[in-house]
């Protein structure tokens, strides 16, 4: 809960958005001094930063001030993050961080947005507002290509668009897509794509063309090509290795019965999103974040995330945990994001999205 002086995040303390009100933050001030105050055998140093916070925060004049110096933190921390990680749109380790911003897709506003560190939107695409030739329906998923355009899993109009940086359009397919959710242009030039809608995987050629399809059953998720070859498939609930023949070589939790009988009590969590961190071991998002060996054990588990359905984590090269989630709040829902630093402690975090229920 600290940046990198050791200052902590007053919003953080009180777990609290920095866009909340005063009715909002003087309620989980209580909240939290109910657990914290020593009276009820807290802890008297967390109590004291939370009043510091509470006192900071509840000040008008105090808070412009605090949230001046904390954007001009979370600015030289992007910048610090992008020197570390450069042109990370042609790296694979991370397809929605480049020197332009993070990219995510707002399904619910039809529109995929480009955020900076402070959360300032940079650029945009789509939009209820936009016109007819740019717009998007539902989109699921964005990324950066290794040129630098942005690719986008339209969703709701079944098909794929590569969007150059000045909003006109690249490339477009919707042949045979049915709802796909994710898609990722390869180093190769391939792109691979959940169609969900059609319960599969598929690679597209350079052309066009399927070049390789793996079908789930059910709905998936996410899709990730190895350096192998292999490909790593979620479903959310499920994690799968497969080869490129069509082979499933892993599959968490087991599909057969023996295979379950041996897996035991293991706790699995869900798979909404995987992705290699080393030759054995795989980061997947559920609910939670967590280190997976290919035993299906948990090498650790991060849940500081409340309420949240995680759609992708990303492992930057300096060990840091870029995080793109929707977050189930009090009669609503955000989509959000986060990056969180190496003992996985945020280092800023921004919604783009709301929806009320009421």
């Amino acid at each position: 809960m600290s940046d990198r002086t050791g200052e902590p995040d007053l919003y953080e303390l009180l777990q609290v958005h920095p866009k909340a009100d005063a009715p909002i933050i003087k309620k989980a001030y209580y909240l939290i001094m109910q657990r914290l105050h020593p009276d009820h055998g807290g802890d008297p140093v967390k109590a004291s930063l939370v009043n510091h916070a509470y006192e900071v925060l509840i000040d008008a004049d105090r808070r412009t001030a605090y949230d001046q110096s904390r954007q001009d933190r979370l600015k030289a921390r992007l910048r610090q993050v992008i020197k570390q990680v450069k042109a990370p749109a042609t790296e694979p380790g991370c397809p929605i961080l480049s020197d332009a911003g993070v990219i995510v897709a707002d399904e619910r506003n039809d529109r995929v947005l480009i955020l900076a560190a402070d959360g300032e939107i940079v650029w945009r695409y789509g939009g209820r507002d936009a016109a007819a030739e740019g717009r998007l329906h539902q989109p699921r998923h964005a990324s950066f290509t290794p040129e630098g355009h942005r690719l986008i899993a339209d969703t709701g109009a079944s098909r794929l668009l590569e969007i150059r940086p000045d909003r006109t359009i690249h490339w477009t397919y919707d042949r045979d897509l049915l709802a796909p959710t994710f898609a990722l242009r390869l180093a190769t030039g391939e792109t691979l794509v959940a169609d969900a809608g059609h319960k599969r995987v598929i690679e597209l050629s350079t052309e066009g063309e399927i070049a390789w399809q793996f079908s789930l059953g059910v709905a998936p998720t996410s899709a990730w090509r190895l350096p192998n070859g292999e490909t790593l498939i979620t479903d959310g609930r499920r994690l799968l290795r497969v080869s490129r023949a069509g082979k499933v070589l892993t599959e968490m939790p087991p599909g057969s019965w023996l295979a379950r009988w041996k897996w035991g009590r293991r706790p699995w969590h869900g798979a909404n999103f995987a992705i290699p961190t080393g030759p054995e071991t795989w980061l997947v998002a559920s609910d939670r974040i967590g280190l997976v060996d290919p035993r299906g054990q948990y090498l650790w588990e991060y849940d500081g995330l409340v309420q949240a359905d995680i759609r992708q984590v990303y492992q930057l090269a300096n060990g840091q945990l870029l995080v793109d989630f929707v977050h189930l709040v009090k009669r609503g829902i955000n989509q959000e994001v986060v990056l969180l630093d190496e003992g996985r402690r945020p280092l800023w975090r921004h919604y783009y999205s709301q929806h009320r229920f009421i």
